[in-house]
């Protein structure tokens, strides 16, 4: 982590104050090392050579495909500036941010090679094993992504002090969203409204993220553009020992990518 930030006195009754920080986690996952495909019979390429997941009906199961090596790298830089500014009664402040997440993955789920042997051929799942009878094979590259999504924020709010015994406080913030974006577009979902060509034009067609022939050129997740949040509070003094207070407000809070990307295919051209 990394933050430099300078607070500015401009005077008596006004300040500033302005932060850069930049957060980095690195997170590695190891998964479990044994035997890989060849050390059992299977004349078969792993990404992991020692290392496979490897399911017999009525035997033994060898690893797990959730648990292989995986490599996650989340990034977020973040410039923030507060502005404070007293007049009279009033305690006014003004304040903006703007963010950017970056997450960088390497997972091996299908890397290492699923297979599976269910007894189909001889009826036993150990003797289908022993001849070499595979039921299931499934297998793919490492699953690399690069995603991204920009944030940004901005609020106005005034501390009115009412009367001696009364503090009035009342605000806006608005919170901005941007889409989850794929550093080479590997995205798709479902649209209603996109005319098939494999259909005769009837409405309902995979489209893809990105610009260009073949490519939606929008949004996969529209996003929302009016999160606007109003915010009022205030405060009572009833006696030297005893204070009131009372608030109500809207707040917006950003969604994980999880949520945000389709969920018809979140990463990858699937349906």
């Amino acid at each position: 982590s990394f933050t430099i930030g300078d607070t500015y006195l401009f005077s008596g009754t006004s300040i500033n104050s302005a932060r850069i920080s930049i957060n980095r986690i690195g997170m590695f996952h190891g998964g479990p090392h044994f035997f890989g495909p060849k050390d059992v019979g299977i004349n078969a390429f792993s990404y992991i050579p020692d290392a496979l997941n490897l399911t017999v009906t009525g035997g033994p199961t060898f690893g797990t495909a959730v648990g292989t090596d995986t490599w996650l790298h989340p990034t977020n830089a973040t410039i923030n500036d507060d502005y404070s500014w007293i007049k009279g009664k009033h305690q006014f402040a003004f304040g903006a941010s703007l963010s950017r997440g970056i997450i960088v993955h390497l997972a091996n789920v299908r890397a290492i090679g699923n297979y599976a042997v269910n007894g189909q051929t001889t009826g036993l799942g150990m003797s289908d094993f022993l001849t070499g009878k595979l039921s299931q094979l499934r297998q793919s590259t490492p699953n690399n992504l690069l995603v991204d999504q920009w944030f940004f924020g901005a609020y106005a709010q005034d501390t009115w002090k009412f009367t001696r015994k009364f503090t009035l406080d009342y605000g806006l913030r608005w919170d901005y969203q941007g889409p989850l974006g794929e550093l080479w577009d590997r995205q798709s979902t479902f649209s209603p409204t996109t005319p098939n060509p494999n259909a005769g034009g009837l409405l309902g067609a995979t489209i893809y993220a990105g610009k260009g022939t073949g490519r939606c050129n929008c949004e996969l997740v529209p996003s929302y553009k009016k999160a606007f949040a109003p915010r009022l509070g205030g405060a009572y003094q009833l006696n030297s020992k005893t204070v009131l207070r009372a608030g109500w407000g809207f707040v917006y809070g950003p969604l994980s990518p999880t949520a945000v990307a389709p969920s018809t295919a979140s990463m990858g051209f699937n349906v």
